[in-house]
């Protein structure tokens, strides 16, 4: 039926200076497409995706997603710590925060936030309750199965976990981050929380450490 606004409001409570808008309620299992358009004084526009409404950001009403995160990652290893093939490469940690173990069947990973199937989990990839999982973004996929196909751009660039559903992947965590140092992570703090911190001693494939800046 087309898109309908719904203006942004912020709140001096809000610890970030983060908005929000409220949706009209729909059926559970509505697949909703959504985008963000801020307008300055004089009329102009930015829209994020760019491309929107061609591309949009989704998510569908009721589903609850697993509890599972985007727990860290480092876009510039120079010698913190190496892969299967001694490489220094770029890296990403997951976190799973539930009590069960899961399986990633489905998921996928992508540093391009409208092309959310770019790198697909082996099968029977599993994490266990409160447990970690490492996964070197290189495009090296014949140095072992948790290599993803794409690098990550020190520049900055976006990150997205995608699970599957029966309208097609859908984003369960996702950010966008800026240039980021050598040797240095970033990462939440503590793990699965919604604060990120800059840490100067990484911790892959293991609990965030307590040094950060």
């Amino acid at each position: 039926g087309g898109f309908r606004a719904a203006p942004m409001v912020t709140s001096s409570l809000s610890p970030n200076g983060e908005w929000s808008a409220t949706l009209s309620p729909v059926p559970t299992g509505t697949l909703v497409s959504y985008y963000l358009e801020a307008v300055d004084c004089v009329g102009q526009r930015t829209r994020y995706p760019a491309t929107a409404p061609a591309f949009t950001l989704r998510y569908e009403a009721g589903y609850t997603p697993p509890p599972l995160f985007i727990n860290e990652f480092m876009a510039a290893n120079g010698t913190t710590v190496v892969d299967e093939a001694g490489e220094y490469d770029d890296w990403l940690e997951l976190y799973n925060a539930g009590s069960v173990t899961l399986t990633l069947d489905g998921f996928s990973l992508s540093d391009d936030l409208m092309t959310p199937e770019q790198w697909a989990f082996p099968l029977n990839t599993t994490i266990p309750p409160e447990g970690h999982l490492l996964v070197w973004c290189d495009r090296d996929g014949e140095q072992g199965p948790l290599h993803a196909n794409f690098k990550l751009d020190r520049d900055g660039e976006e990150i997205g976990l995608f699970a599957p559903r029966a309208w097609g992947p859908i984003a369960v965590d996702w950010l966008v981050f800026e240039a980021q140092e050598v040797d240095v992570s970033y990462g939440r703090q503590p793990d699965g929380s919604s604060a990120w911190r800059t840490f100067t001693r990484p911790t892959p494939g293991g609990k965030n450490g307590a040094e950060w800046r």
